[in-house]
């Protein structure tokens, strides 16, 4: 799967285009997938001109985290998005995000 991503990835770079990232288990947050998670940040600080921003669910949580490359600077934004699971000790509340972009810039 990762090999796949960054092929792609590669590819969106040779074209100039921009990804924006969505998928259901956010990097760091499971010990078992602490290889995984090492891999996608290596990947996300290669790719940082290409990613702008990705969107993580199964936390059921609103969270974000800064993505930092390998020397510490700040490359990018995870968000983590909630859920309506009816958990009883969370709230089971509808959960929508609304995301601007700009079309120019894609920021």
């Amino acid at each position: 799967m990762l090999k796949w991503f960054e092929q792609t990835l590669y590819e969106m770079e040779a074209n100039g285009e921009i990804a924006i990232v969505l998928g259901h288990h956010p990097p760091g947050c499971n010990a078992c997938l602490d290889q995984w998670s090492k891999r996608y940040q290596a990947i996300s600080d290669r790719f940082q001109n290409v990613i702008r921003f990705s969107l993580f669910g199964h936390v059921h949580k609103e969270m974000h985290n800064v993505i930092k490359s390998q020397s510490g600077k700040s490359i990018g934004i995870n968000i983590w998005t909630g859920a309506t699971t009816p958990y009883s000790d969370l709230p089971a509340y509808p959960n929508f995000r609304r995301i601007i972009v700009d079309a120019e810039t894609m920021l």
